[in-house]
């Protein structure tokens, strides 16, 4: 034996690492035997489950519980579904009200719930022609529930909620099963012997939820509606939350509805018998199983400590995010069931799901997932988020895989490789058919950067300025990549100006261009133009018959992709290349996640080369008093702000005078407004300015529209015009570089909106050397004045700054004017042309917190990355009827 041959001294390293090996096995042994336990102690819980519905000594066949006593059983209904202890719920459903209204859904009855009450109740007693049908408040306080039910109300409302309930026997939480009153859904109950923290409880909901979702072939499950009570924590000491109509009515159960089940969702003959025997968890008892599920999930560890009552403030919404996203926090490495995972790369990633351990198959779910904002801002305003899902699930699962959304692919590779877990991409993309095509054209500099950016990537999206030439750009990447392409298009505006850009640009014949949409169906399957809501409409199998001959998709204007039917036509292109091009990478709804799930990431940015002289000139509008002294709540307090804004003599005026000034000095100005009443008002008043002026409205048809760009084109690019035209129109496809003013005349405040707005001055043309914008502002409204505010912030992003000197003579004409407006008005009474600056002043003390309130309704919380891009963006363009209903109540003096 030499001495290499010789044995060694195993080393501190090796014996470390031997012992590490030993006690893995050792703990993957402990978990499977715990595993198997709770398998058996489960299967005893159905037997026992399945027992009560043996009829007891004594017992008659049709009344097989004859020895629990009507007063057994109203104590026990009052100790399971007691909530509030001085409130509860009656059914008003179809009764006559004192004012000879028909009543919907329920009333809270202020006083405790009562055995008589439940006599009543499980009797089935009528009243008023309605059944009698009590409801409980689940929270015994701002913080506490005495209960968690679960709610399932969808048509595979079966199947999920037997996914939850194995989820819940593995962990040993005793959920009790209802068939809903309906007959079509079902509850999970489950019982405490104490009131509990309800942020605890909702927290080992969703904690099941996750646990069901890792452990069946669906990651979405549909039908789960939400929890019950459906907050952490009431906005005040004196609100109630959120009712669930309670079980064991009469009527119902005749029916087989409303009445407790085994786990399969049967009917118990003796459901009294069985909920006297279920379990009721302790406060601790919570804690403890959820402690131990977020073990065995893999999730951080809920900081229990962390949760009294003072900690629990409904202006904090991390931790309540927490609960809803219980794979935010893994902590340990993830692994695979396999040595190595096959990624199959065609329409989708495709997974096969015995590939995948539960904590990875939670990862990728998570992945594919994103936020609901406007889920988000009822919450955190504590509103009803019924119907809203918490995430949009964009992961999916049938037939034994999982998938993804193929933009995902950088993602999935970077987390398989971060864990070490082996994988292999088989590629299964069509190529589609090879062309030869040749660009007919000259690209400036950053055009070619942003061409040969895109072509580096099979898949991404392209963000360019308006006016770059995202079009031009597209032309020279369908030559350069010589694969049969279809171009997605919002409108057949944009499918016009594409036609025409191609055949300039490769050189082809009309004929070589083919269509679909806008009454027209004649494909090349080559080169062709779709209009997105002509996709829509297409059956699954149709829809991936049509894509199949294209080896490039181009979607124009990306943002609209996460709309369902683009969803379904990008879910199902198996083509090699994917490219995303827009202006805007932002929607208003923040689903945008969803649109790089589905074309990639955004892997270019462009700021072209548009105008870089950008003025603002803001025109304080002071011609408002007494118009909201009657103000109702909600959408209507809005529409009568708007009806006042549209038809206010003085302000229309203000707007006439600047675009008689505008048309002074030679500025060819587009007037927007987002109403066709304003439109007419508008009309009225400018059309005699200027032989040069033109409407764009919605009504006209394409070859109006064509005819009228054709008239003004046909000017002289020095000629001052006017073009009135409303928002809808003249956003996104709409091409006149010549226009160099705008008048902002109705208050928007998504940025979005804002920069396709103001983008339609940014084109170059001849002879123009800059671009001016007018905003009117209502300073004396404070939701109007709160759209400003963002505004503002939307103007910095695209470089606008307020006033210049080069604008101040006519700057200064406007003041002069706008100061004009607040003098008494001959044929006005005088209370409604009172200047009311000073009462309505954003800086007057009486008014600092209204517009902080407005601000922080607008505003919301900061960017939580891949979620909502900003939480303000969830709210609608215009305002949050819920927020600003109260605010026209809450002015001085009745304003």
């Amino acid at each position: 034996m030499t001495d290499a041959d010789e044995p060694t001294d195993p080393t501190p390293a090796d014996a470390t690492a031997e012992e590490i090996r030993a006690l893995e096995v050792s703990v993957a042994e402990t978990e499977a035997r715990l595993t198997r336990l709770r398998d058996d102690l489960a299967e005893l819980r159905r037997r026992a489950a399945q027992a009560t519905t043996a009829p007891t000594a004594g017992a008659s066949p049709l009344n097989p519980e004859a020895h629990i006593s009507n007063s057994q059983k109203a104590a026990l209904f009052l100790s399971l579904f007691s909530g509030r202890g001085n409130v509860h719920a009656v059914r008003v459903e179809g009764q006559i009200g004192p004012e000879g209204e028909v009543l919907k859904g329920y009333r809270p009855e202020w006083r405790a719930m009562t055995a008589a009450d439940v006599a009543r109740h499980l009797k089935g007693e009528t009243v008023k022609g309605t059944d009698f049908v009590l409801g409980s408040y689940p929270m015994t306080s701002r913080t506490h529930c005495r209960f968690l039910a679960f709610d399932f109300d969808e048509k595979t409302w079966r199947e999920d909620a037997k996914a939850v309930i194995r989820a819940a026997r593995t962990e040993g939480i005793p959920l009790a099963p209802e068939i809903s009153r309906s007959g079509e859904g079902a509850h999970l109950w489950l019982f405490f012997t104490e009131p509990v923290p309800a942020a605890t409880a909702r927290r080992l909901g969703f904690a099941l939820i996750a646990k069901a979702v890792a452990m069946r072939s669906s990651p979405k499950l549909m039908s789960f509606d939400r929890l019950f009570p459906a907050q952490d924590v009431l906005k005040n000491d004196t609100a109630i939350g959120n009712l669930i109509a309670l079980p064991l009515q009469r009527g119902p159960r005749l029916r087989g509805a409303s009445t407790f089940t085994d786990d399969e969702l049967q009917p118990l003959a003796a459901p009294w018998t069985y909920l006297q025997s279920v379990r009721r968890l302790s406060a601790e008892d919570v804690t403890d199983a959820l402690v131990r599920l977020e073990r065995s999930m893999g999730a951080k560890p809920l900081d229990v400590d962390g949760l009294t009552a003072d900690a629990v403030s409904p202006k904090e919404p991390p931790f309540s995010l927490v609960i809803e996203d219980f794979f935010a926090y893994p902590d340990r490495p993830l692994r695979a069931a396999t040595p190595q995972v096959e990624l199959r790369l065609g329409a989708a990633i495709g997974i096969r799901s015995d590939a995948l351990t539960p904590e990875l198959r939670a990862a990728l779910i998570r992945m594919g997932s994103f936020w609901n904002t406007e889920y988000l801002v009822a919450k955190r305003r504590m509103m009803p988020t019924r119907g809203q899902p918490p995430r949009f699930i964009l992961a999916d699962e049938r037939g034994g895989w999982f998938t993804l959304p193929r933009g995902l692919l950088p993602k999935v590779r970077e987390l398989f490789t971060e864990h070490r877990i082996a994988y292999r991409i088989v590629d299964e993309r069509t190529p589609g058919t090879q062309m030869d095509l040749a660009f007919h054209g000259t690209l400036r500099p950053q055009q070619v950067r942003a061409v040969e950016t895109i072509a580096g990537h099979d898949e991404g999206i392209l963000v360019a300025a308006t006016g770059f030439g995202k079009t031009v750009v597209a032309s020279a990447l369908i030559a350069k990549r010589k694969v049969s392409t279809l171009i997605v298009v919002p409108s057949k505006v944009l499918a016009d100006q594409w036609r025409n850009r191609l055949l300039v640009f490769l050189g082809l014949q009309k004929k070589e261009v083919g269509q679909l949409g806008a009454q027209r169906k004649r494909l090349t399957e080559r080169v062709d133009i779709a209009i997105d809501r002509s996709l829509a409409t297409m059956e699954p199998e149709k829809l991936a018959a049509f894509l199949a001959p294209y080896g490039q998709i181009i979607v124009d204007e990306c943002h609209h992709a996460a709309a369902g039917g683009l969803i379904d036509a990008l879910n199902a292109f198996r083509g090699r290349f994917r490219v995303g091009l827009t202006a805007t990478p932002k929607r208003r709804d923040a689903k945008m996640p969803a649109v790089k799930m589905l074309l990639g990431p955004v892997v270019g940015r462009f700021k072209g080369d548009s105008i870089g002289d950008r003025r603002l000139t803001v025109v304080p509008t002071r011609c408002f008093s007494g118009y909201f002294a009657g103000a109702k709540s909600g959408r209507e307090a809005f529409d009568e702000a708007v009806r006042a804004l549209m038809t206010n003599g003085l302000r229309n005026d203000l707007i006439t005078r600047w675009a008689e000034d505008l048309l002074a000095v030679n500025r060819r100005t587009l007037v927007l407004t987002k109403r066709i009443e304003h439109l007419a008002i508008l009309r009225e008043r400018l059309s005699p300015l200027t032989p040069h002026f033109f409407v764009l409205e919605a009504s006209m048809g394409a070859k109006a529209r064509k005819a009228l760009v054709a008239d003004i084109e046909a000017l002289p690019p020095e000629t001052p015009l006017i073009l009135l035209a409303t928002g809808g129109v003249a956003g996104e496809g709409f091409d006149l570089p010549r226009l160099d003013a705008l008048l902002l005349t109705f208050p928007v405040k998504w940025e979005g909106l804002l920069e396709q707005y103001v983008g339609r001055l940014l084109r170059p043309a001849p002879g123009k050397t800059d671009a001016w914008v007018v905003d009117f502002v209502d300073r004396q409204i404070p939701v109007l004045f709160s759209m400003w505010r963002k505004r503002q912030v939307g103007y910095r992003k695209v470089k606008f700054r307020e006033e210049d000197p080069q604008g101040a003579a006519l700057s200064a004409a406007g003041a002069a004017g706008s100061a004009a407006w607040v003098q008494p008005h001959p044929a006005a009474p005088e209370a409604a042309v009172a200047d009311i600056g000073e009462t309505f002043a954003p800086d007057a003390p009486d008014q600092a917190d209204l517009l902080a309130a407005v601000d922080a309704a607008f505003t919301g919380e900061p960017d939580l990355g891949d979620g909502p891009a900003a939480w303000a963006e969830a709210a609608p363009d215009e305002l949050d009827p819920a927020v600003c209903g109260s605010l026209f109540e809450d002015l001085p003096d009745g304003r």
